[in-house]
C-alpha cells in the first residue's frame, strides 16, 4: 500500500478557543509547535516514501512560527500542500499576498464553526465570524484557492441553512 499523502500536525496553539477541540487537552500550548527542524525531516520521510500532497494542520497551523518556511519547504519540493484553517489570518491582506506567493501548489481549506459573531463567542472564545467572511473575502482577493467546511454540532445544525442562504451572498462565494 503506497501512501499519498501526510497530515502533518505543526501545533496545538491557536487564536480560538472551540468548546469541541481536541486541542484544549494541550490547553493550546505553543511549546507544542513542532520545531521546523522535525517539521523538514518529516516531511523528506514522507516524499522518500512517496507522498504527493501534505495537508497542514493544528491547533491553527497559521500562527506556527514557521509556518511559512514550512509552506515554501514543501512547495519547493514540487509537491501540493493544503492548509486546514479557521480562517482568521486570511483578513489580513499582508498574510494573503504571502500565501499567493505559493498559488500554484496551495490550497486553503476554511472551517467554518457557526453563522454569526454571537455563535462564534459563545463556542468558540471569539466574536471572529465577520473576521472569518473577510478572510474568504481576502481569499477571493488575491486568488487564492479555497473551500469552505461547516463544523456541525448540536448547537449550530439548525443555522446550516442560515450560512448557506444568507452569509455567502456577500462574500460572493
Amino acid at each position: 500500500m503506497k501512501v499519498k499523502t501526510c497530515w502533518l500536525t505543526l501545533n496545538r496553539a491557536c487564536n480560538l478557543r472551540c468548546e469541541w477541540c481536541y486541542a484544549k487537552e494541550t490547553d493550546f500550548k505553543a511549546s507544542e509547535d513542532m520545531p521546523l527542524k522535525m517539521a523538514k525531516h518529516i516531511i523528506d520521510m514522507c516524499v522518500a516514501n512517496g507522498v504527493k500532497h501534505f495537508i497542514i494542520i493544528g491547533g491553527e497551523p497559521t500562527i506556527h512560527p514557521n509556518f511559512f518556511d514550512i509552506v515554501k519547504y514543501i512547495v519547493k519540493l514540487g509537491y501540493k500542500v493544503t492548509i486546514v484553517t479557521n480562517g482568521l489570518l486570511f483578513a489580513n491582506e499582508i498574510f494573503c499576498e504571502k500565501v499567493s506567493a505559493y498559488i500554484e501548489n496551495v490550497h486553503i481549506s476554511i472551517s467554518l464553526k457557526g453563522s454569526n459573531n454571537s455563535y462564534y463567542k459563545e463556542h468558540c472564545g471569539a466574536a471572529a465570524f465577520d473576521t472569518v467572511l473577510q478572510g474568504i473575502r481576502n481569499c477571493k482577493k488575491y486568488k487564492i484557492i479555497y473551500s469552505l467546511t461547516y463544523v456541525l454540532s448540536a448547537n449550530n445544525i439548525q443555522t446550516l441553512d442560515i450560512v448557506v442562504q444568507e452569509n455567502w451572498t456577500e462574500v460572493e462565494v
